[in-house]
């Protein structure tokens, strides 16, 4: 008869834990992320727009291709991706025995 009160008591507070959490989620949701940007780097942003086209041209592309070496942790590897506009993705990783 113990171990079936415990086991209740145990089922109750894991409950009340749950409830709690919910609770708390939606009664303070996270603030909304604020992106910034400082003068010079904005003045770095606006040449290389204007170098590069201008943004319309920027706006414009739809692909991007990334190659990158990567060495961590002892390991050497490599890594590729591909993106295209609006929702394809590829991405291929070598990271030394894996």
């Amino acid at each position: 008869m113990l171990r079936a009160l415990m086991t209740a008591a145990i089922r109750d507070a894991s409950l009340l834990r749950t409830l709690l959490a919910l609770v708390c989620a939606f009664a303070f949701p996270p603030a909304a992320a604020r992106a910034a940007i400082t003068p010079d780097a904005a003045s770095v942003v606006r040449h290389y727009l204007e170098v590069s086209g201008g943004a319309a041209a920027f706006a414009a592309e739809s692909t991007t291709f990334t190659h990158a070496k990567l060495y961590a942790f002892g390991f050497e590897g490599e890594f590729w991706s591909w993106s295209a506009r609006p929702n394809r993705h590829y991405s291929r990783s070598l990271l030394g025995p894996f």
